[in-house]
C-alpha cells in the first residue's frame, strides 16, 4: 500500500493602515490590513511508483479588523494568489479572530 504526504505552507504579514492600538482604545475602531504572502505546496508518494510534485505561489489579501470587544477583534479577508507551477490564479476569503494582549501593543504618544 504506497502513502502519500501532503502539506501546505504559507507564510504572510499584516500590514496596518492605522494603528492596531486603535482596535483596543476607547473608541475601537475598524483596522484595515494588507497581508502580502508566499507559499510551497505539494504532495510526495511513496511505493514502487512514488514521486513527488510541489508548487510556489505568491500573492496578497486586503481585510479589515473589526473589534468585537476589549483585546478581541472578527477578521474578514479577501485574496488572490498565483501558482507558478499551473499558472492558476486562486481567489480566497479568509474569516477569523484576532486577540489582542495590552501589554505588546504600544499606545501612540
Amino acid at each position: 500500500m504506497p502513502s502519500q504526504f501532503t502539506y501546505n505552507l504559507e507564510m504572510g504579514a499584516l500590514y496596518h493602515f492605522r494603528a492596531p492600538s486603535d482596535l483596543i482604545s476607547a473608541t475601537r475602531a475598524r483596522v484595515a490590513y494588507l497581508r502580502p504572502f508566499a507559499g510551497l505546496a505539494g504532495v510526495a508518494t511513496g511505493g514502487v511508483n512514488g514521486g513527488s510534485d510541489n508548487e510556489f505561489s505568491v500573492g496578497a489579501g486586503y481585510g479589515v479588523k473589526l473589534p468585537l470587544r476589549s483585546g478581541l477583534a472578527l477578521r474578514m479577508e479577501a485574496n488572490s494568489g498565483y501558482g507558478f507551477d499551473n499558472k492558476a490564479l486562486r481567489l480566497g476569503a479568509f474569516a477569523g479572530v484576532s486577540w489582542f494582549a495590552r501589554s505588546i501593543i504600544p499606545t501612540p504618544r
